[in-house]
């Protein structure tokens, strides 16, 4: 990982807003400082991903909360929800774009236009 960072334009890390999941952010920023020693130009951004669908749940809160002590680490807006149509997907041999789930074809379209225009 740390010599794809050092040629990367853009850094994307995945992470689920579970507590072991944050806990990897204080070594992330290590590693994403030491990147940009060598690579300053890189954008970096962390995307909330298999996050609770049940409206009750506040670890996504939580985690943009918990992710605010790392400012070089800043979350996407984008949040991808664990659903099951990310299964689906795989077993029927398709992308998500094509399975006609509107919630998670505008979770990945949103994911993309924000990561293409970040």
């Amino acid at each position: 990982m740390r010599t794809g960072i050092t040629a990367a334009d853009f850094l994307l890390i995945p992470m689920r807003c579970s507590q072991p999941d944050l806990d990897t952010m204080p070594k992330m920023q290590e590693i994403v400082n030491q990147g940009k020693d060598l690579n300053p130009t890189m954008t970096v951004r962390a995307l909330l991903t298999m996050a609770p669908t049940n409206p009750v749940v506040t670890e996504i809160q939580e985690a943009k909360d918990y992710g605010q002590d790392y400012p070089d680490i800043p979350f996407l807006s984008t949040i991808v929800f664990d659903r099951k149509i990310y299964r689906d997907c795989m077993s029927n041999g398709m992308g998500v774009l094509e399975l006609g789930n509107l919630k998670a074809k505008n979770e990945i379209t949103n994911l993309a236009k924000e990561i293409f225009n970040a």
